[in-house]
């Protein structure tokens, strides 16, 4: 199956890279649409622009140290994070939010988290040129 590239429509070719398989949009270098894979050709998660992209990793930048750190299990850390959003834990992915629900993420984090490093995390985002673009999904 092919997939059209979420920022320009043209179709995405499977490459592998040091961080896994990925979808890249078939205009590279013009456009840098891209999405992680499965060894399969399928996109993890729901492909989307660079601007929704960038919002999911700034959202799991500041969510995943609530699991990466060990102060909870992953599964713990998505179900409390369900909850604080109101959504059923199925549907708590982030590789499946849009801007807006990364947004909800980052501001639910930073509550119980005031660490200065999320303030400047969320002015990265903002200065979007700063932000990388791989998704660590």
């Amino acid at each position: 199956m092919t997939y059209p590239c979420p920022d320009c429509q043209s179709p995405m070719v499977l490459r592998s890279g040091g961080y896994g398989n990925y979808l890249q949009c078939s205009k590279y270098p013009q456009c840098r649409g891209s999405q992680n894979a499965t060894p399969f050709g399928e996109p993890k998660g729901v492909p989307t622009d660079t601007e929704t992209k960038q919002a999911r990793i700034l959202a799991h930048r500041v969510f995943d140290p609530l699991w990466r750190t060990g102060g909870m299990a992953r599964g713990d850390a998505y179900r409390w994070l369900s909850e604080a959003m109101g959504i059923a834990k199925g549907q708590c992915h982030i590789a499946n939010f849009d801007k807006d629900q990364c947004l909800r993420v980052v501001e639910i984090c930073r509550s119980i988290n005031q660490e200065p490093d999320v303030d400047v995390l969320i002015g990265l985002f903002q200065d979007k040129s700063q932000v990388s673009t791989r998704d660590p999904d």
